[in-house]
């Protein structure tokens, strides 16, 4: 009996009506929609939470989203933004694992209005600053 490997040696194709795009040969990825995908990626995302509990943050996942938070509420925490430097290990981890960020989705939100408009440290994502706003839009709420 020969034994087929799950995760090498895949293609796929994606149909959008009666269209069918041309084959591909998945690098680095499961097979989307199939079972064992989600499982998957978690065992592989948790790595990144486990990691990240060091910088003194609070880690959120959900599906391939990660929320990062840390409680500001010193100027010691102004200058030292745990965030920022979580953020360095996120980009580390990715480049190490070969996965791509979409910085774009990303953004910084203050949530305390002390430090609002003071001059916190801008954060950034691999050399691309992210933006501040005061409300932001997730999984559909705002």
């Amino acid at each position: 009996m020969d034994r087929i490997n799950f995760l090498s040696d895949r293609t796929q194709t994606t149909r959008v009506g009666n269209y069918v795009s041309a084959v591909v040969d998945l690098l680095r990825r499961t097979i989307q929609g199939s079972g064992i995908g989600p499982l998957l990626f978690i065992s592989y995302i948790n790595e990144l939470a486990i990691i990240l509990a060091a910088y003194n943050v609070t880690v959120k996942l959900f599906a391939e989203d990660v929320k990062l938070y840390a409680e500001i509420s010193t100027d010691v925490d102004v200058a030292d933004l745990p965030v920022s430097h979580a953020l360095s290990c996120i980009a580390e981890w990715a480049d190490m694992w070969q996965l791509q960020i979409s910085v774009t989705k990303c953004c910084a939100i203050h949530l305390n209005p002390k430090y609002v408009y003071s001059p916190v440290k801008q954060l950034a994502f691999n050399g691309t600053h992210l933006p501040t706003h005061q409300s932001v839009r997730d999984l559909g709420i705002w």
